[in-house]
């Protein structure tokens, strides 16, 4: 039988969770942040984005793949608010999302 100290801490934390569960907003989203990194190209075009700023051309011929993949594989990317793009130019030029920066270049160093 569960203490009555336990089963405030259980229903504290049930209603903590209702409260992330509910906020459909949020997990949307957490959804297409996490979907965006679900990819090896995407991950890769990350990675290059952490060394520098580069524009659409500069990484179809880094990653070796076509424009219209390499724009989808972006467009993910921005939707799931992992970069940010800038004209300069008659460019487009992409970065990391200047918030998000430091944890994505702390997870492609980590091992797992």
């Amino acid at each position: 039988m569960m203490a009555p100290d336990g089963l405030s801490t259980v229903l504290q934390k049930s209603s903590q969770a209702f409260e992330i569960v509910t906020d459909v907003q949020s997990l949307t989203s957490k959804s297409l942040y996490y979907k965006a990194l679900g990819d090896n190209t995407r991950l890769r075009i990350v990675a290059l984005l952490a060394i520098s700023e580069l524009c659409l051309c500069q990484l179809v011929e880094l990653l070796n793949v076509p424009t219209s993949t390499m724009t989808h594989h972006l467009q993910m990317l921005e939707n799931g608010g992992v970069i940010v793009p800038r004209k300069e130019g008659k460019f487009t030029v992409y970065s990391l999302h200047p918030d998000r920066r430091e944890s994505l270049v702390e997870c492609l160093q980590s091992d797992t």
